[in-house]
């Protein structure tokens, strides 16, 4: 006679392998972008914004990425918004001597340290706020993007007319074994992303690499229903702009359009 134990374990290992399908489907099923080469005349003009906190290890090569991109780069400009920093993030941004570079210092507009808690939306929103462009682009101060990455993410955005695009997140350097362990966790979760996002069933984001029209962001009235709530300016907003639009949600499938974020220190 079989166990209790050992039916449950039959049927959850069943469950397990049935979800795990549902990813690789959904994964096998999204069809890889290839960057095209748009005219200028046929790109719109972008707003990256960048909410830090005490990135001062990571925010020039961050900023100096960005400005290397292969997008005409009078067409986009970047906006840091610093939240509340205690280390020197805010001069090491503002020594990246780029004309279409703002800092904004977020404890000019919100009050002094203990008058207010820390909170990203209110930097994003505080950026958009901000933005010229019609187009608003989010990644993180720790992150680093390769030359292509801003038109990889217009081009997919522009061609398929959706509300919102989020892409891949990879980590580099992975050499030791900690952090190949970290690289693999990532890796599942930009692929459980694209699966879902492909299956129709939108459930994950990662605002490191996310991509909207400020129309858009206006329409749904930004993070209005959770804007005290500390996390969630990735996926609250996409689940808001799924439940305003139709297809609305796509992932970029596309090594060009990956963003790079180092490993957690041990």
């Amino acid at each position: 006679m079989f166990s209790p134990i050992f039916f449950i374990s039959v049927v959850l290992s069943a469950l397990y392998l049935v979800l795990v399908l549902y990813f690789l489907i959904g994964w096998l099923r999204l069809k890889l972008h290839e960057a095209g080469d748009s005219g200028e005349k046929q790109l719109p003009f972008v707003s990256i914004i960048i909410p830090v906190r005490n990135e001062s290890e990571n925010i020039q090569a961050c900023l100096q990425s960005i400005f290397s991109q292969s997008y005409p780069k009078h067409l986009f400009e970047v906006i840091v918004i610093d939240d509340y920093s205690t280390d020197p993030t805010i001069r090491l941004a503002k020594e990246i001597a780029e004309k279409n570079l703002t800092v904004l210092n977020l404890q000019h507009y919100l009050g002094n340290p203990g008058e207010y808690i820390p909170n990203k939306k209110k930097a994003i929103a505080l950026g958009i706020k901000n933005a010229k462009g019609e187009l608003v682009v989010t990644t993180d101060g720790d992150c680093t993007a390769g030359p292509g990455w801003l038109r990889a993410m217009v081009e997919f955005f522009i061609h398929h007319q959706y509300k919102l695009v989020t892409g891949p997140i990879l980590m580099k350097p992975a050499l030791l074994p900690v952090e190949i362990f970290q690289q693999l966790d990532v890796i599942s979760l930009s692929g459980i992303t694209g699966a879902t996002i492909r299956n129709g069933f939108p459930t994950m984001c990662n605002g490191a690499n996310l991509m909207y029209a400020k129309s858009t962001f206006q329409e749904v009235e930004g993070f209005k229903g959770n804007h005290d709530v500390p996390t969630g300016d990735d996926i609250f907003l996409m689940q808001k702009i799924n439940t305003h639009y139709e297809n609305a949600i796509g992932y970029v499938k596309n090594r060009e359009a990956c963003v790079f974020t180092r490993p957690e220190k041990r």
